[in-house]
């Protein structure tokens, strides 16, 4: 199937997801597992020499919003909870793996934050098991921050970024003994004497 066709039937389905009435989300929780196999597919590809699909990969990232948001169609579980975030740190992570190290594009970093943040605020004692996994996350999050070019965008990547810290305090007892490492990277690369001042400004609260 071309690629052109996987980004029309995603397309449809958020729009299905989001209008569908009583018969339609019946309907559509009969093939919820497929949906959401059909969006992890595109953020974790097997084949991981394909190139980054910017558009393929923001419209899997809509889907996998709108799925977390109709627990009629996916009732997700743990493991579920945990695939997804597994997938969304290879596509931040692994974008900042590349060898010229350049944070993962504004719409792909803003969607899959709102992701993060969609599981936190509805699942957050699910994801109680998976702290060291949202941690991990986490991390990808504030490094693509910590690699911006001070010509980019920098307000919109770290105020993602600070949202998504902010809603991690209402459960901050079961993360608190979790940071220690994403402070203490965080405090040296604020060290560093070639991090423009203008990312320092925008990162510090």
């Amino acid at each position: 199937t071309s690629r052109l066709s996987k980004l029309t039937r995603l397309r449809l389905l958020l729009l299905l997801l989001h209008r569908g009435n009583d018969t339609t989300a019946g309907s559509l929780a009969s093939h919820g597992r497929s949906i959401f196999q059909l969006a992890l597919q595109s953020l974790c590809p097997i084949d991981r020499t394909s190139t980054f699909r910017k558009d393929e990969i923001g419209e899997s990232v809509q889907l996998l919003q709108s799925l977390i948001r109709r627990k009629d169609v996916l009732t997700m579980s743990q493991k579920d909870l945990s695939v997804v975030m597994c997938c969304l740190n290879s596509v931040i992570g692994g974008h900042l793996s590349r060898q010229e190290r350049r944070p993962v594009p504004l719409l792909i970093f803003v969607g899959c934050c709102k992701t993060l943040l969609l599981l936190v605020q509805r699942f957050g004692k699910q994801l109680y098991p998976c702290v060291p996994l949202m941690i991990s996350v986490l991390h990808s999050v504030m490094n693509s921050c910590l690699h911006l070019s001070a010509d980019e965008n920098l307000r919109s990547y770290t105020s993602e970024f600070t949202r998504l810290c902010e809603s991690l305090v209402a459960h901050r007892e079961v993360y608190r003994k979790h940071v220690v490492g994403l402070i203490l990277d965080f405090t040296n690369h604020l060290g560093r004497n070639n991090m423009p001042h203008i990312i320092k400004d925008a990162l510090l609260p």
